[in-house]
């Protein structure tokens, strides 16, 4: 006989390796994983537990649900439906929504897409569908004394006829503007035109312009040069002054009268008449005794970027005089809304727009609604863009198309469609305008999926939706940030990720986990490790299955929310589900209790929403009762004689978990060889029913109370193995309801 080896694991944090790295036993990640590691909860410690069952609270018509709490106390679930947006508190009452299938256009299918942000107490909501069509961002509004909600469309803050919103240049820069009047209605008119430039459309009736800082709002569309507006802030009147030499001036050109100090932009120039006409900057009125020409060592000066010249004579012009400094709206129904908000550092965060990619908008300080950047007003008015609490507009550089932004210790992280961009925010280096640097830290490609922080990393998912990785503080002052794969051994395990979600360690035990949902309706869950003494940070991935198709994740600190649908008996509605560590079963519900707003209709079971004919596992504490099928009506179908009163008896959808080991070589033994296991051992705490491969290990006893509640298993099981396999193992599975510890697998390996 062979020489033996006994390959013993007490450490189970690696979770389910891929099967590809199966000969790896030279990394010790590999001897802390499985080949098969289905419904199991690493621990702290290092054993594994069956994963937690999961409890109904309510149903739902909607499967996309996320907690969140306001600052007055009041904790609520955020729940998306077809054209719809509504609050329940967290046992399922609902509270208020709204509906509306031309405002709120996300479908069933498109639920995902929605992006949300919570701005103190408020929720706004941006989407962008398949087809790139983006919506005005829609609130929910809480008020802190009635403690009620209220819905509406995102709109600007107005203070003293001002729009605090984004102005930017959509068309050619060489375009300019003149109108015909600056207080009331005007037609305001655009030339320098090229023929691939549309400066005006139908659609932009009711937006706002803002020329040379004033705004005005669009009444009524002409045609795609000329436009009616109506004026909300006063325009500048315009000026000509003559001058000994006109030649030096030319349109567009900032100049400035040298005793009064009166600049204009130049908008036209008569070399013949010698005279300069602009729209006058530094103030809006025209004031004869502002500028009195003279002769000799009194005389005035214009000066310009070309040179100087006497001035002979002042007067008013025409309004208007073209000009260019002149924008429109950013953010608009012809321009296109935001995809993504975030909320951080007291400013509401846009990004991801369809005008332009690579651009991030920040609200002003403590006014999520503010976010007035207009670059010519702010030269009078610096809450325009000046002001360290302004709003500020950035365009990166190369950076392709921005997914989200996440505000993280000493910073902001912008996660694009091709890489990772850091910005550094500091005392010395405040997120204020015209201080910002971004550094690109990843070329990683990342998904359209919100990243999540946790302890001392931001969690991602690649762009291919098949690993996750992570972003870490190096403690390197030249590269203060780096990203790393946490999902190495584990990418298989991910099949079209849709949300990702992240608990805290603050519970009934001191582990974090990260729950990343499937597409095709399972979990995988893995337990964060973050290392110590140089060592890197690690999670151990292991898929979680159920009975039901898993729609969405959310987490309430250490609490875990699932939305689950399950097969029907009618109408499909979506089980809200809480993870307990308590329940072994899935859609549990108490047969004989009051399940909340979980409880059946007159007449009907508490089953009522599942198949006729599906089997609930029972369990009285850890006491297993089988299996019962339901009638129609939800109701368990039982023996007349059979006693199942017992007030506190759960039923649920039973899972079984299964742990398959590595088998290897470390020390002897043939790696050329087919492998056989003499002896394998298992070593198991707390533990009720559970199978070695045909082998049961059981708490029912000859001669103890079937009634009673069980002596848990604890200690070490053993089985003998025979055969020889390249591929040789065990498999060990929780093929009843009720709890377990694994603390040891070892394994008598030989060839």
């Amino acid at each position: 006989m062979s020489e033996t080896e006994l390959d013993i694991q007490v450490d189970f944090g690696g979770g389910q390796i891929n099967e590809a790295a199966r000969r790896r036993n030279d990394i010790p990640i590999f001897k802390t994983g499985g080949d098969v590691v289905e419904n199991w909860r690493a621990l702290a410690t290092g054993q594994i537990i069956q994963r937690p069952g999961r409890g109904a609270i309510y149903y739902a018509d909607s499967y996309r649900g996320e907690y969140f709490r306001v600052s007055t106390g009041q904790e609520f679930m955020l729940r998306f439906g077809p054209n719809s947006v509504e609050i329940y508190d967290l046992v399922g009452n609902f509270i208020s929504g709204f509906k509306d299938a031309n405002r709120l256009i996300w479908t069933e299918q498109t639920l995902n897409l929605i992006n949300w942000t919570q701005a103190q107490d408020d929720i706004i909501i941006c989407y962008r569908d398949p087809n790139g069509t983006t919506i005005l961002p829609y609130c929910c509004f809480w008020d802190r004394t009635k403690f009620t909600w209220t819905y509406g469309d995102f709109a600007f803050e107005v203070s003293q006829g001002v729009t605090k919103q984004p102005f930017y240049r959509r068309v050619s820069q060489g375009v300019v503007l003149s109108y015909s009047a600056t207080t009331g209605t005007a037609t305001v008119t655009a030339a320098n035109v090229s023929a691939t430039d549309t400066v005006f459309t139908q659609d932009m009736v009711g937006q706002t312009l803002s020329i040379v800082g004033q705004q005005c709002t669009i009444t009524k569309y002409t045609d795609s040069r000329n436009v009616e507006v109506k004026i909300q802030q006063r325009l500048p009147d315009s000026i000509a002054i003559t001058v000994d030499d006109a030649r030096n001036f030319y349109p567009g050109q900032i100049c400035s009268t040298v005793k009064s100090s009166i600049k204009f932009e130049v908008g036209s120039v008569n070399v013949t008449t010698n005279q300069v006409i602009g729209i006058m900057t530094t103030q809006l009125v025209y004031n004869a005794d502002l500028i009195t020409p003279s002769s000799g060592s009194d005389a005035d000066f214009l000066v310009g970027p070309n040179g100087s010249s006497k001035i002979t004579e002042v007067g008013p012009a025409d309004p208007g005089s073209p000009t260019l400094q002149w924008a429109e709206a950013f953010m608009s129904s012809t321009s296109g809304y935001p995809a993504s908000v975030s909320y951080d550092r007291d400013r509401v965060v846009f990004c991801n727009f369809p005008q332009a990619q690579n651009a991030i908008i920040w609200s002003q300080i403590g006014d999520p609604f503010g976010f007035w950047v207009d670059s010519v007003a702010s030269g009078l008015n610096p809450g325009a863009g000046a002001n360290a609490n302004s709003s500020i507009f950035e365009l990166i550089a190369g950076c392709p198309q921005i997914y989200y932004l996440i505000g993280w210790q000493q910073g902001e992280f912008v996660f694009t469609y091709r890489g990772v961009y850091f910005l550094p925010i500091s005392a010395s280096a405040p997120l204020q305008p015209g201080t910002l640097f971004f550094d690109k830290i990843a070329d990683d490609g990342v998904s359209n999926i919100r990243p999540v922080t946790i302890q001392d990393a931001i969690l991602f998912i690649n762009q291919g939706l098949n690993r996750v990785g992570a972003i870490r503080a190096t403690g390197s002052i030249t590269r203060p940030f780096l990203a790393i794969d946490v999902a190495d051994l584990h990418y298989d395990l991910f099949t079209d990720p849709v949300f990702l979600a992240i608990t805290t360690g603050d519970g009934e035990r001191p582990e974090r986990y990260v729950y990343v949902v499937n597409g095709d309706g399972t979990c995988v869950v893995g337990k964060a490790a973050f290392g110590g003494d140089g060592q890197p940070m690690f999670i151990g991935w292991a898929p979680w299955t159920s009975q039901g198709f898993v729609k969405w994740v959310t987490t309430k600190g250490s609490s875990v929310y699932f939305t689950t649908q399950y097969p029907t008996s009618g109408t499909q509605v979506y089980t809200v589900e809480v993870e307990s560590e308590k329940l072994y079963f899935d859609h549990a519900l108490l047969v004989n209790q009051d399940n909340g707003q979980a409880n059946p209709p007159a007449g009907k079971g508490p089953f009522y929403h599942l198949p006729a004919g599906t089997m609930i596992s029972l369990m009285d504490g850890n006491r297993d009762l089988g299996e019962r099928p339901i009638d129609a009506n939800g109701f368990l179908i039982t023996d007349p004689s059979e006693n199942i009163g017992f007030p506190n008896l759960v039923g649920g959808l039973f899972t079984p978990s299964r742990f398959v080991p590595w088998t290897y070589f470390d020390r002897v033994g043939d790696r050329t060889k087919r492998l056989s296991i003499a002896r394998a051992y298992v070593n198991v705490t707390g533990a009720t029913d559970f199978m070695v491969d045909n082998k049961v290990f059981t708490t029912n006893v000859w001669g103890n109370d079937g009634s009673a509640q069980p002596t848990l298993l604890d200690g070490a099981f053993r089985i003998r193995k025979l055969g020889r396999d390249w591929k040789q193992t065990i498999q060990i599975v929780k093929h009843r309801p009720g709890p377990i510890t694994i603390c040891e697998v070892s394994l008598e390996v030989g060839n």
